[in-house]
């Protein structure tokens, strides 16, 4: 059976419409959907069912795999990560959200313009490639205002 790896990634934030404004600002992705809706318990497991919720889902160039959701509770607060914004290391479960950029280094100014916590600026390395011998990498990382920690990297 084969079966597509994902529709999109959605991060719960406290305010989807700051932490949907981050991406458009810094990556140019656009809002694909934008609205209010009650959940369900369990999906995901941290609010009560039936809670209210805005949930924005932002697309990058490719639609099908390349969309970023932001769902923030209204009137209700899940549990939050100690010092998000302090962030220094991820924890086992952490996502790590990787994406491409055309130009990494006017990405890096636009991610620190709009408040995210550079942990690499944009650095060249080495790794392995899957057809054999070395791919060279452009690459940064970063925290967004959120704590989201993701990973740029340029095409060669």
């Amino acid at each position: 059976m084969t079966t597509g790896f994902t529709k999109r990634t959605t991060f719960i934030v406290a305010d989807a419409d700051r932490a949907s404004r981050f991406y458009r600002d810094v990556f140019g992705w656009t809002v694909w959907y934008d609205n209010r809706l009650g959940v369900r318990e369990g999906f995901p497991p941290c609010a009560p069912d039936g809670q209210q919720a805005h949930l924005v889902m932002l697309k990058a160039r490719d639609p099908k795999i390349g969309m970023l959701g932001f769902l923030a509770y209204e009137g209700f607060t899940p549990a939050d990560i100690p010092d998000h914004r302090e962030r220094e290391t991820l924890r086992r479960g952490d996502a790590v959200l990787v994406m491409e950029a055309d130009d990494v280094e006017a990405t890096h100014e636009r991610a620190k313009t709009a408040g995210a916590r550079i942990v690499n600026p944009p650095t060249r390395w080495t790794v392995p490639s899957p057809k054999g011998g070395d791919l060279e990498i452009y690459s940064m990382s970063m925290f967004d205002p959120e704590g989201i920690y993701s990973e740029i990297s340029q095409s060669r």
